[in-house]
């Protein structure tokens, strides 16, 4: 009987691009979203966001699906992000 593989929830490849543009998109744009960080469920804030990483994958040729990421894609990537300690708590 074979094992079931248990894959991470970033191994297929849009997702683990997604989550490596977040990080690249918080790297490039130093502060974005600061306005509210400690409330990252504030659309506006999350809105700019996705708007600088989908402008960010567009610069790299990297070219997502319509509506892709979605806001609580975005929200649970930043939850990720401070579960792996990348992202401060706050």
């Amino acid at each position: 009987m074979t094992k079931k593989i248990k894959l991470h929830p970033y191994s297929d490849r849009q997702s683990f691009q997604r989550v490596m543009l977040l990080i690249a998109t918080l790297v490039n744009f130093p502060g974005i979203g600061d306005r509210d960080l400690e409330m990252t469920k504030d659309r506006n804030t999350l809105t700019e966001v996705k708007k600088k990483l989908i402008e960010l994958a567009d610069s790299i040729d990297l070219h997502f699906p319509e509506g892709y990421p979605s806001i609580p894609t975005l929200r649970k990537d930043l939850e990720i992000l401070r579960d792996y300690k990348i992202l401060d708590r706050r």
